[in-house]
């Protein structure tokens, strides 16, 4: 329930649109010559203002409950696959499309022409949603994220930072099984993260980075 809350302050009216609370709020309007307006009379819910006292004397009411602050972000990158890459899927989506339509006029050799484009689209769109993201709260409360997945900063050992043939090996030869990777084959680098956490049985976080210096000093909390 939202309303207006007449104030006879020096002459003037001063309104607040304003959101529900708990009843001691009327009982403190009243003390400071707040009148309660009808529709509220009799009701558990109540108004909340920013300040009882600057409504009294005719100030504006600039004071407004606030959300909880979301986590700073020190760090911030979607593996979305590159312009080009959408152009030549879209291609290819035609041509098999094409070569499926052989000139035929029947609507089921038609629907691949508008169908496979919007399936490469579609199938682009969801391997470009990942995105990397590291939570700045400063010491060993940073948390690296990679789409739904958490890492905390003090489970970390090291990071790596790999570029092309690193980064291939690391995909091939060097790869563990039980390794969590998240890999974009048109991002040629990276970082390895080493955890140091006796109840994960994980040895490392190998994923893709468009800049995997920057996520590492975001990450460990060094300057760029």
């Amino acid at each position: 329930m939202t309303g207006t809350i007449e104030v006879p302050a020096s002459g003037a009216l001063a309104s607040h649109r304003c959101v529900g609370s708990d009843e001691a709020g009327i009982e403190a309007a009243s003390a400071v010559g707040l009148r309660t307006p009808p529709f509220l009379a009799g009701s558990s819910r109540v108004f909340q203002w920013g300040s009882l006292g600057d409504v009294a004397e005719g100030k504006p009411l600039t004071n407004r409950p606030r959300a909880a602050e979301a986590p700073a972000k020190g760090y911030e990158e979607q593996l979305y696959l590159p312009w080009w890459g959408w152009i030549a899927a879209v291609l290819v989506a035609l041509v098999l499309a094409a070569i499926f339509y052989m000139g035929d006029n029947v609507w089921y050799r038609q629907a691949p022409l508008f169908l496979f484009p919007l399936m490469a689209v579609a199938g682009l769109w969801w391997l470009g949603r990942i995105r990397l993201a590291v939570d700045t709260n400063g010491g060993d409360d940073r948390r690296f994220h990679v789409d739904d997945a958490q890492l905390p900063r003090w489970a970390v050992d090291r990071i790596e930072v790999l570029r092309d043939h690193e980064w291939a090996d690391a995909l091939s030869v060097g790869a563990h099984p039980l390794g969590f990777v998240i890999q974009r084959p048109w991002i040629r680098s990276g970082v390895m993260i080493h955890l140091d956490d006796p109840d994960d049985p994980t040895p490392y976080w190998l994923v893709s980075s468009r800049d995997p210096e920057a996520l590492r000093n975001a990450f460990i909390g060094e300057a760029t």
